[in-house]
């Protein structure tokens, strides 16, 4: 479970990097990941506030920071299902439900190219719905049909990024 409440917070750390710089003047990825990037606040503040790319260089620095994060959520997820058959139906369902949601966020995130700092990948009510439906019928369904397996390949909604400029 500390591997599922970890990912989801980084999750949405990722998420949310130009709305909590914007909103809140507040930057939640973890210093040693930008540390090497040079003078990366003024460039994120730049970009954020623009809303697109002017700095290329700076765009493809980012994306290698958040890469690793991003590789983390995945994993921590995918260790985070382990947990799903040894949980109660209204728990697993709620859990699955987490954790699918993650997985989902986590794909929008690299269809969007981790450009995370231009734009928020989020959930459609489309995906939304589907995730209750999903963890709704998972929780009445027999145990030995519920499916554990990672989405990570079919996480994405198919959106694409905005390629850093416009």
């Amino acid at each position: 479970s500390d591997r599922v409440c970890t990912a989801l917070q980084l999750v949405n750390h990722v998420q949310d990097v130009r709305r909590d710089l914007l909103d809140r003047d507040r930057i939640y990825l973890p210093a040693e990941c930008t540390a090497a990037i040079p003078n990366f606040e003024s460039r994120l503040r730049r970009t954020a506030e623009l809303g697109y790319a002017c700095d290329q260089q700076f765009l493809s620095e980012y994306r290698a920071a958040v890469r690793p994060m991003v590789d983390r959520c995945w994993k921590l997820l995918e260790e985070g299902r382990t947990l799903l058959p040894t949980l109660t139906d209204e728990a697993h369902a709620v859990i699955r439900l987490f954790i699918e949601g993650g997985e989902r966020l986590l794909g929008n995130i690299e269809a969007w190219n981790l450009e995370t700092c231009i734009h928020r990948p989020k959930l459609s009510r489309s995906e939304r719905g589907m995730l209750v439906m999903r963890a709704w019928w998972g929780a009445r369904a027999p145990r030995w049909m519920r499916v554990g397996g990672s989405a990570r390949g079919a996480a994405s909604s198919g959106v694409g990024g905005t390629g850093g400029s416009q």
